[in-house]
């Protein structure tokens, strides 16, 4: 209950800072459109990411999904600059209508 009285706040502080924002954070936080998904996810063969740029372009152009940030040791960095290093073991931050770069689930046949 704590994070989500957080979170009401702070939407409330933004959306007085920033008019016209809360509609766009409602329906994102409300999963009406795109959804926000933390994962890892391993790019196809031949591909090497080293930046938070190559990372976001090769996801956009594999799953469509929009990569927003990235979550490591250190902690969550949103929008970073295009250089960062994103190192091995980096989760994504990522918005999307599914949890696009969740590692497939086996399912018995």
């Amino acid at each position: 209950m704590i994070e989500s009285t957080r979170l009401g706040f702070s939407m409330m502080a933004h959306a007085l800072a920033a008019p016209g924002t809360a509609s766009i954070m409602s329906s994102v936080v409300a999963a009406e459109s795109q959804t926000l998904f933390v994962d890892a996810w391993t790019p196809p063969p031949g591909s090497q990411p080293s930046t938070f740029l190559e990372w976001r372009l090769l996801v956009r152009k594999h799953t469509g999904a929009l990569v927003i940030g990235i979550r490591t040791d250190e902690g969550d960095r949103v929008n970073p600059p295009d250089p960062t290093p994103v190192p091995p073991g980096t989760r994504l931050i990522y918005l999307a209508d599914d949890d696009v770069l969740a590692p497939p689930t086996d399912s018995p046949t």
